[in-house]
């Protein structure tokens, strides 16, 4: 990954250096390779590198086209763009690097804002175009890549984490209580907002334009509906089969060393064998193993590796895995209630000492439905982990108000809420809502709660799935 950051002043004032350096500095976990910087008059860009392709001073950022009118900063990685860049040559651009960078400065000259729409990647960028004195930022379809901005009276602002936008003057670290209540609902933060005051986040297939002062939010795609027959399941094995081949093979297009991170499953075990086939010579492959055996899939995972001849590493993480905690959270950049992160973390770590890239098993469960309120009867009353600690944190509001503490009585009824959800919807509900309305009233100060109880709160999907009373609404209701 990279990171990318810039300020554009309405008044016309130049961009100081020391703040465009600090929002650069904040993001320099994210690109430890290279930075750069080109300022013009009121506008400023910063960014830093991560070196995957082109590992020459070539791909360095920020990049501009032929006559230095259009410049920009990206974080990402376009798929299958050699056509376009054979395509862009027959139209006479001039290519100074190999990075998929400049795909997107020369498609930009040739199609204005409706470029985007021929990017198949992850990413997010900003361009400046010095003629219009115009900013355009942009994320991909889903929202892979972040990409944040403020604006300030006349300033705007943008970065990839939220964390660099402190370093400007005019952007308060106040929390908004919006994202608060999303975040203690359903354990994060989605759509457009931020967990700080008047920040916002790109939304995924979204551009946002500045140009006169104007700022205009654009969406550039949306998930197509076919109309087709259901395919026999040969049929869809096939399709799986080859659009999983090709997505793995486009993902290691890099001038670095990728690995994959392999658990034993099915899904990260179907990544590493299409990229033990695609790529020439050794794969490296990452597991972490655990002390509880209940928790262990490194058997597993090592038996993949030994069928997929693979060069296998092994990290033993035991209870002082915690010990890293704060850096975990410092790296979150915002509130995330995962608790795979913390093998994700220091397996992250450690894979970084052989490869530059890894590719993931992550999403399967999305496509393929894999996830088990989906099937499982009885599933909401196995998932008594989270409730349990819902309960303790309760029980904490609770005793400190004079309240009981944790007991018979607690546990009494955190069982009664899990033995009323029997329908599928209940069931989704309590896995993913982390507090119901009736709980937020004792976690918050009264106006935040008031706000969570209103009717623009329930409508807010899914939070409208939160309730603790016998009608529960689909999320997509």
């Amino acid at each position: 990954m990279c990171g990318i950051a810039g300020i554009l002043h309405g008044d016309g004032a130049p961009v100081a250096e020391g703040v465009l350096r600090a929002m650069a500095g904040a993001l320099a976990h994210r690109g430890p390779d290279d930075e750069g910087f080109h300022q013009d008059g009121p506008l400023g860009l910063a960014h830093r590198r991560l070196s995957i392709l082109d590992l020459t001073a070539a791909g360095h950022q920020p990049m501009s086209n032929e006559d230095g009118t259009v410049w920009l900063v990206y974080n990402g990685q376009l798929y299958g763009f050699e056509p376009q860049r054979e395509w862009l040559r027959g139209r006479g651009h001039r290519f100074r690097s190999r990075t998929d960078t400049e795909i997107l400065v020369h498609l930009y000259e040739e199609k204005g804002d409706a470029f985007v729409q021929d990017l198949d990647g992850m990413f997010a960028f900003a361009l400046w175009d010095s003629r219009r004195r115009r900013l355009l930022l942009g994320r991909d379809r889903f929202g892979i890549k972040p990409l944040y901005y403020v604006r300030a009276g006349q300033t705007l602002a943008f970065a990839s984490e939220a964390r660099a936008l402190l370093a400007v003057p005019e952007v308060s670290a106040q929390v908004d209580p919006r994202a608060l209540v999303h975040y203690l609902y359903q354990s994060s933060v989605p759509g457009g907002i931020s967990t700080l005051e008047g920040l916002r986040q790109v939304r995924p297939a979204h551009t946002v334009s500045i140009e006169d002062g104007v700022l205009r939010e654009t969406r550039y795609w949306s998930v197509p509906r076919e109309e087709t027959d259901a395919p026999t399941f040969g049929e869809a094995v096939d399709v799986l089969g080859a659009r999983l081949r090709d997505a793995v093979r486009s993902h290691l297009v890099a001038d670095v060393a990728v690995g994959t991170f392999l658990s034993g499953g099915l899904d990260s075990a179907a990544v590493t064998l299409q990229a033990q086939r695609a790529i020439d010579g050794p794969l490296h492959t990452f597991s972490a193993r655990f002390d509880s055996p209940g928790h262990d899939e490194g058997g597993a995972a090592l038996e993949s590796a030994q069928a997929l001849g693979t060069i296998h590493h092994e990290l033993h993480l035991g209870p002082d895995a915690l010990d890293r905690l704060p850096a975990m959270v410092e790296a979150m950049d915002e509130p995330f209630a995962v608790s795979s992160i913390i093998a994700l973390y220091h397996l992250s770590r450690f894979a970084r000492e052989h490869v530059k890239v890894v590719l993931t098993g992550d999403g399967a469960d999305e496509i393929l439905g894999g996830y088990p309120w989906r099937h499982e009867p009885d599933w909401g009353r196995s998932a008594g982990t989270r409730a349990r600690l819902r309960g303790l944190a309760m029980s904490t509001v609770r005793s400190g108000r004079g309240a009981r503490a944790i007991g018979p009585g607690l546990a009494a009824q955190m069982a009664g809420r899990l033995g009323r959800l029997r329908h599928p919807d209940q069931r989704y509900a309590e896995i993913v809502c982390a507090f119901t309305p009736e709980e937020m009233r004792e976690l918050l100060v009264p106006e935040v709660a008031s706000w969570a109880q209103s009717a623009w709160a329930q409508r807010l999907r899914p939070l409208t799935v939160c309730t603790s009373s016998s009608r529960v609404r689909s999320p997509g209701a």
